[in-house]
Formats: structure tokens, sequence, C-alpha cells
């Protein structure tokens, strides 16, 4: 079939992320995702079933039940930190802190059950990266794991890094969006590519029109402050030359566990004042991802440990700083190195100087260049999902399939070495057998329906 063939086709595209909780950045992988995907019939899930109408306007399905009922072209990773990311804490981000205590109270057996009644009847081995050959409608649908951030796969335990590796090696189509996560894919033998993040695309689509304003934003995860103590980001705003000169907004990246809250904003807010009774600073009252979006386009600097806080700062060209942590850190030395990251407390007054002073003088205008190369890599992605509904999978789609599967086995057996009383690591180890025939059943259900 011809291109412009393929182009006509309209598939049906299951595209799985982590929104259906309350977090800046996989929001608008969601919404970023569906303007390049108008063209296309597009089921919006997430492992876990939530109501979303109140910030995006969706009712989010959960991918489980659907990929065991209904039949799509593609199943899509709109992006993020998927490598390490347990199903445990999507249970927890998705149904709250007391259901998930209910949850870890219960047996193993028990807990399987509770699994599958949101989750559906296949076990889920990764929370955003389903391993689509598992569901016999969907065994041989085009994979899309797009944008995301998976180094940490490497410190993972022998089993749970077997797993997500066998799921990436199934995918048709990988772009990873720092270079230590495309060292992890290198190292593992999957083909990929490493481009900018998705969202900077948002440089092309929302073109900013309106002058920045004189207010600094400001934020911090509440997961930041086991590292950073909270007295010392009070100082550290309240010393610093730059905050002193602009009102501050605590700007909330989203409310989901682990991220921002409200109650500590409040508290920051108390010390500053305390020390300093004139500080102007409020917290934010944005909540919308797009007036979030404009509201970072307009600021006079950011400040966070957020990265899409980072990203979209860096797509209209605002001055940003970024608080230390790791996967910010590996992305802004891979595509944004000459803006401040890594910053503690204690140096963040001199990092925003040299952050605006940066700006002033025309440089680190990375914005435009990362949009491009991030908006090129969604429409190769795009084309990739047409092609394979208009032509159906590739000749060779089954053995990629059942060669995945056997590394992953093999990978198993390298791990859980036979001891000196027999050859046979099955015979040894319960666990590892029960895997071995797991995928054995597999691979001939797939060859037996192919």
């Amino acid at each position: 079939m011809t291109g412009q063939a393929a182009d006509a086709v309209r598939p049906r595209i299951l595209c799985v992320g982590a929104y259906e909780r309350d977090n800046f950045g996989d929001l608008l992988f969601q919404l970023v995702t569906a303007e390049y995907l108008k063209d296309a019939d597009v089921v919006f899930a997430a492992p876990f079933a939530a109501d979303m109408s109140a910030l995006t306007g969706e009712r989010i399905p959960a991918f489980g039940p659907l990929l065991a009922s209904e039949r799509f072209d593609a199943v899509w990773t709109v992006g993020g930190e998927v490598g390490a990311t347990t199903v445990g804490f999507a249970h927890k981000a998705a149904l709250g802190a007391e259901e998930h205590a209910r949850y870890k109270a219960a047996s193993p057996v028990e807990r399987r059950r509770l699994l599958a009644e949101h989750m559906g009847p296949v076990p889920v081995e990764s929370p955003y990266l389903p391993r689509v050959s598992s569901y016999p409608l969907n065994r041989t649908a085009a994979c899309v794991v797009n944008s995301v951030g998976v180094a940490a796969i490497a410190g993972l335990p022998p089993v749970r890094r077997a797993s997500v590796t066998g799921i990436l090696r199934e995918a048709t189509f990988v772009s990873v969006r720092d270079r230590m996560a495309s060292e992890t894919l290198d190292a593992a033998g999957i083909p990929h590519s490493l481009v900018p993040d998705l969202v900077h695309t948002i440089a092309l689509s929302r073109p900013r029109s309106a002058p920045r304003g004189d207010y600094v934003l400001l934020q911090i995860a509440d997961n930041r402050l086991k590292r950073f103590p909270l007295d010392d980001v009070i100082r550290a705003i309240v010393d610093s030359r730059v905050l002193r000169e602009h009102p501050i907004r605590l700007f909330l990246a989203g409310t989901a566990p682990l991220h921002d809250s409200v109650e500590t904003y409040e508290r920051i807010i108390a010390g500053v004042r305390a020390a300093d009774p004139s500080r102007r600073i409020e917290i934010s009252t944005t909540r919308d991802p797009w007036d979030r979006v404009d509201e970072i386009a307009g600021a006079h600097a950011w400040v966070g440990s957020s990265l899409h806080g980072r990203i979209v700062a860096s797509a209209y060209g605002v001055p940003r700083v970024s608080i230390a942590k790791r996967k910010l850190d590996e992305y802004a030395q891979t595509w944004d190195p000459d803006m401040p990251w890594g910053v503690s407390p204690a140096g963040l007054d001199d990092a925003l100087v040299k952050a605006v002073r940066a700006v002033e003088r025309g440089r680190a205008d990375v914005g435009a260049d990362l949009a491009r190369r991030a908006h090129e890599n969604m429409l190769a992605a795009v084309q990739h999902v047409r092609d394979r509904a208009a032509t159906g999978p590739a000749p060779d789609r089954l053995a990629q399939i059942i060669a995945a599967r056997d590394l992953q086995w093999q990978q198993l057996a390298d791990a859980f070495p036979p001891d000196e009383k027999s050859d046979d690591v099955a015979s040894r180890l319960p666990f590892a057998r029960r895997v071995r025939r797991r995928l054995g059943r597999i691979a001939r259900r797939v060859l037996r329906r192919g």
C-alpha cells in the first residue's frame, strides 16, 4: 500500500499513561499526544480507572480490560519515567493511601484478586508498559513506547529487569528522552532513538504572544524535602537577591502522592513571612494543565524540581533553575546543559542570577531546536502506526515476540545459575520453573493463533 493510502487509514489506538492522577507532565503527555492523533480513533487509558473530568474533561478507563476485550491497531505508551515504576506505586497513586494500605495487608492470593478487579484477567508486569502480546486480540498490534525514561531499569532486581527489557524488545517503535536511558537500551541491544521530550513541541503548537511577567515561579515536590530540609529551602528564598526583587508564586506541578502539597507550601509561606513580613509570596491558583503552561511561559523565571516545569520554561525561553533530582539532572545534561541544574538551596541565588543573565544575553535558547526534533519524532511515530494499520503486522512480528521471550528466559537463567547439584535451574528454583512454563505456554498459543 502506498504512503498516501496509509495516511488515509484511521487507526484505532490505545494510549497508555499516568494521567489518572494530577501530575503536570503526565497530563501534558495526554493532551499533546492527542493533538498528533486527531486523525485516529484514540482511547486514553491508565493502569487504574479514574475520573479526571475536573482537570482534562476525561474519564480514564483501565487498559487491561480493554486490551482483553477489544482490538486495537496500536498500543502507545505516551511518555514518562516508566522503566522502574511498580504496579504498587500506580495502585497507591490512583486509589489513595487508605486503599493501598488494605491492598498491602492482603494475602498474595487476595492481592492478585484485587488487582484483577481493576486491571483485568491478564497480570500486569509494568503499569505503563503493557505486554501487548499477552492479550490474544492484540498480540501482533503495533507497540509504540514514546518519550520515556528507562535508565532505572539497570538497578532493578534480575526478574523485574528481565521483564521490563522483555516488554521493550517486543515494542515496534521506541524513543527515549535522555542519554542515560539510551545507553541502558544500547547495553540491552534494544533498537530505539534518542529524542527530546514530546512536550517541547508546545513551542510550535502554542507560541507565546504576551510578554513575560514580573513573577518567579517556585516549585518543590515533597519527595525532594527528604534531601533538602524545609528550613534550608525557606532560608534560600529569604536570602536570595533575585527573589527579593520579584513576587513569588508557589507552583503546584501536581498533587499526586510524593509530588507537591498545599500544606508544604503554606509552611514555606509562613517561614518566609516570619523572616520578612513584607515578602510577596503566595500559592498559585492555576490548576488547568494549559493554564499552567501559560503561567510558566509568562514568568520572569522558573525554579523547581519538576522536569516538565523546566521543559515548558525552555520551550518559551524562560530562565530556569532545576533543583537536584536524578532524572531531571540527566535530562538537563542531555538537552539543556547551559541552564543551571542539580542545584541545592544553598546555590539557588547564584544559579538564578546565572539563568537570568544567560537569557538576557541570548544564550541557552534551545526551544525551537528541541521542538523541531520532538515534532519530527512524533510524525515518525504516527506514520509508523498508520503503516501498520494499513498493511497489518510485519511478517516477522510473531518471530520478534517469541525471540524477545526466549531472551527474557535466558536472562533469568543467567541471573539464577544452577548450583553443583543440578544443571537445570528450573529444578532448583520453583519461581523460575513457573516463569519458563508460562513463557512456553504463551509462545505456543501465539504460534497456534498466528
